[in-house]
């Protein structure tokens, strides 16, 4: 399966952005100090800074939107990671266990009820997939994104 997940933002993100903008806005045009000026004027470019920076969510090509979390393990657990990603069998180790040699990636939205799962292995410099994005239902891997 080749889907791509792209960065993207997410309502909590404009709200933030916005929120700040307005701060900044506010305090820019109070008849009072200068220094109070000043300080909303810094604010302003804060805020237009993040316009940029803020995404933390992805987006599917459909436009679904999707959380993501990573999990890092030694190298000793590949076989049974292996197994959990390509024939849905249950994780029986500690998440984020010693090393992170292996890095397990799963995407996933309570809105579709689907997760995408993937296994990269550390070759110098940067991971490599290990495995195909595999598609799962939120209930079957709700133990590893809780």
């Amino acid at each position: 399966m080749n889907k791509e997940f792209v960065k993207a933002r997410s309502t909590k993100d404009i709200i933030i952005t916005i929120i700040t903008l307005l701060v900044g806005v506010v305090m820019a045009f109070l008849p009072y100090a200068t220094s109070l000026h000043l300080m909303g004027y810094i604010i302003i470019i804060v805020g237009l800074s993040l316009i940029p920076l803020l995404k933390s969510v992805y987006r599917d090509e459909e436009g679904n939107i999707y959380k993501k979390n990573e999990y890092y393990f030694g190298a000793a657990m590949r076989k049974e990671l292996m197994a959990t990603v390509e024939d849905n069998k249950k994780l029986q180790c500690v998440v984020n266990s010693e090393g992170n040699n292996l890095r397990l990636v799963i995407y996933h939205s309570t809105a579709t009820h689907k997760a995408y799962m993937q296994l990269f292995e550390y070759v110098p410099h940067e991971y490599v997939s290990c495995t195909d994005i595999v598609e799962r239902s939120i209930a079957d891997i709700n133990y590893l994104i809780m």
